[in-house]
């Protein structure tokens, strides 16, 4: 059985969710953007009070089996 389709938006909102439940944050950004990167270290500092794991968790995919 496979498994249904989800819109970006939904499964955005699934690991949002995940990683609330976790204790952890999930911050969309465009991995290839220093601009957007100083982002994501200055609202994990904000939130944290400083950086212990950062996981760049980015990828190319093809379709098929």
């Amino acid at each position: 059985m496979s498994e249904p389709v989800l819109s970006a938006q939904e499964r955005r909102a699934q690991i949002q969710a995940h990683a609330a439940a976790i204790g952890g944050s999930f911050i969309r950004h465009d991995v290839r953007s220093e601009e957007e990167w100083g982002e994501v270290v200055r609202q994990t500092v904000e939130r944290n009070g400083r950086v212990d794991v950062l996981v760049n968790n980015a990828g190319m995919g093809r379709g098929g089996t």
